[in-house]
């Protein structure tokens, strides 16, 4: 990936500890497209989701994280944190994806996502989130038919307990 290059470049290979993986979080983990996921289940203390989920629908997204909370390591502590496209009011928004629609969060709407990810996964979870206005991320994306005043960017940590 272009991040691992990045790395290698700037010589912080032996420094930088991370491990990059190129899968789809929708295949089956038995699956080819899945397998390079299924290496990793149960390993990871941190998993980070940036600019990633808000492409789904609620459902679609629920898969997915309930995927990479499957590469947690099942104990407490363990995280998975990241940030995305939210609103301040939420609900699922019409946008090129492939259902053509993704869901944006609010605050509350995280509490009640995780919470469902926390019954589906027999897990609980302590979730902190904030909806900021991303200066950047908004400013870039404004113009676009899909972009409306209530368009915010959400942070969010969930922790397993």
């Amino acid at each position: 990936t272009r991040s691992r290059a990045e790395c290698d470049k700037r010589g912080h290979r032996d420094r930088f500890q991370a491990t990059f993986v190129a899968a789809n979080v929708l295949a089956s983990p038995a699956s080819l497209e899945g397998a390079d996921l299924t290496k990793l289940q149960g390993k990871m203390d941190v998993v980070f989701a940036s600019s990633f989920l808000h492409v789904f629908d609620w459902d679609q997204m629920l898969l997915a994280v309930i995927r990479l909370v499957s590469l947690a390591r099942p104990q407490a502590g363990s995280m998975t944190a990241g940030k995305q496209m939210g609103s301040v009011v939420a609900g699922q928004c019409k946008m090129p994806t492939a259902s053509g629609f993704n869901y944006r969060h609010n605050v509350e709407s995280m509490q009640r996502f995780w919470q469902q990810v926390g019954k589906e996964t027999d897990s609980t979870w302590k979730v902190e989130a904030e909806l900021y206005e991303g200066l950047f991320e908004l400013a870039e994306n404004k113009h676009h038919a899909w972009a409306d005043p209530n368009t915010r960017m959400i942070w969010f940590c969930a922790i397993r307990e």
